[in-house]
């Protein structure tokens, strides 16, 4: 237990390499105190497609239940909308429905335009499948071209992911060529 709080303490410090530190505690095990962990979601500007050890480490913890549950709870819109913008951030794709239901069930435009604009930072086909969905659904000019910028944001993402695998598996390709001459 010592060990799991001196660790957390010094992540959400973020002095000595966040990389490192999280691996640790993901080795010692983090349980119930993983909830302390997510506030540094609020931090991050933008879901790190993956490439972030705390993105990884949050969603293999499942941390998207206890964002879902915090949303629940939460009384007010500023808060509602802290909880949704921490699920667009995780990028964990198991947000897209419950955002996607958020969206339909209410007419707080700011909770709306909130949960659209973290479904287009969860960079998957599911997502956009999510967004057409609401586009269908949805009539206001604003939510509209929010869900359109969301749509293509994802599908640019998606590109250079694609586009960057496709390179290296060229410059692989290439490395093997030249090794065998």
């Amino acid at each position: 237990g010592t060990v799991r709080r001196k660790l957390i303490k010094l992540i959400k410090k973020s002095r000595y390499g966040e990389t490192h530190l999280i691996n640790c505690l993901a080795k010692v095990g983090c349980g119930e105190q993983v909830a302390e962990l997510i506030p540094l979601l609020d931090n991050k500007m933008d879901s790190a497609l993956g490439n972030s050890t705390l993105f990884d480490f949050l969603i293999n913890q499942n941390v998207i239940d206890i964002i879902k549950k915090d949303h629940k709870a939460s009384k007010g819109t500023s808060n509602e909308i802290i909880h949704i913008k921490r699920m667009g951030i995780l990028g964990d794709t198991g947000a897209v429905h419950y955002l996607e239901n958020v969206t339909k069930s209410t007419d707080d435009e700011k909770i709306k335009i909130a949960a659209i604009g973290s479904l287009g930072k969860i960079i998957s086909t599911i997502s956009i499948g999510a967004l057409k969905r609401l586009k269908e659904k949805e009539k206001g000019m604003l939510v509209q071209r929010l869900i359109d910028r969301s749509i293509e944001k994802i599908e640019y993402s998606m590109f250079q992911e694609s586009f960057k695998e496709e390179q290296r598996k060229r410059d692989e390709r290439i490395r093997k060529l030249e090794e065998e001459n």
